[in-house]
């Protein structure tokens, strides 16, 4: 497609929202054991019959695909512990054929896959070390959602009964496309686990990923996750939700 087509349908399909939330839900899972890193599901995202123009799937542009459309693909691996720099780019010498190569070691996966074509779904929760304003900054090629908190991303401790229930898209981006809103900020609390659901389509070609965070106790980009995804075992009642708020104080008569 075109660039302003692509735009186009990305806006028929309302892929944004307005109305962000600062002060998401966080999560208190004290019935159950922190493990370090995320969990990932990676799926084939097949080429078009040989001879087709483009040679690529548009399915991806559905919004009913990266909700329950990906399923339907070949689930090619359920993976633990993902964590660190998951940021890549992948560079392919030629376009609409499948190359193989592997991940980086932070996706604790060596098995070669279609980095040309494929589908990953990432989903945990983020701990962060401070509490006060957060900044996620996100790009790809071809696509990047991320959900967050409790009720957007999935329920506490609750993930598998609720993994097809999130909300709208707190960050986005998609390549070739003027539609994204490549930052999130929310204020966060120390100590708490926010539920995060990262979900990433390479459609044909290059392929990239890219997450970033910034704090406002330091401007230096945070890039390695190592202490800041976790993953726990759901549980029958799921475990307590706890909301952050901002106060301020003045005199008054």
């Amino acid at each position: 497609l075109a660039k302003d087509d692509y735009s186009s349908s990305l806006s028929n399909n309302n892929l944004g929202w307005t109305d962000p939330t600062e002060f998401p839900l966080g999560c208190s899972p004290n019935v159950t054991t922190p493990k370090n890193g995320l969990s990932m599901e990676l799926y084939s995202y097949d080429y078009l019959k040989s001879g087709s123009n483009p040679c690529w799937d548009a399915a991806y542009l559905d919004p009913n695909y990266p909700r329950t459309g990906y399923k339907s693909h070949r689930l090619l691996a359920k993976v633990e512990n993902v964590a660190g720099n998951i940021n890549f780019y992948y560079h392919a010498p030629m376009g609409c054929t499948s190359l193989f190569d592997t991940l980086p070691q932070a996706y604790n996966y060596r098995t070669p896959l279609t980095m040309t074509n494929f589908t990953m779904l990432l989903y945990g929760y983020f701990k962060p070390k401070v509490t006060g304003y957060h900044t996620f900054t996100i790009s790809a090629d071809d696509l990047l959602f991320v959900n967050f908190g409790a009720g957007n991303a999935f329920d506490c401790c609750k993930r598998e009964s609720s993994a097809d229930d999130f909300g709208n898209y707190q960050a986005y981006a998609v390549w070739g496309s003027q539609t994204a809103k490549d930052d999130l900020t929310v204020h966060l609390d120390a100590g708490l686990y926010y539920p995060i659901r990262i979900f990433f389509n390479n459609r044909d070609n290059d392929g990239a990923l890219s997450l970033t965070l910034k704090t406002e106790s330091d401007p230096n980009p945070v890039i390695d996750f190592s202490d800041y995804f976790y993953s726990f075992d759901d549980t029958k009642d799921g475990c307590p939700g706890l909301v952050s708020y901002d106060t301020s104080c003045a005199s008054v008569d």
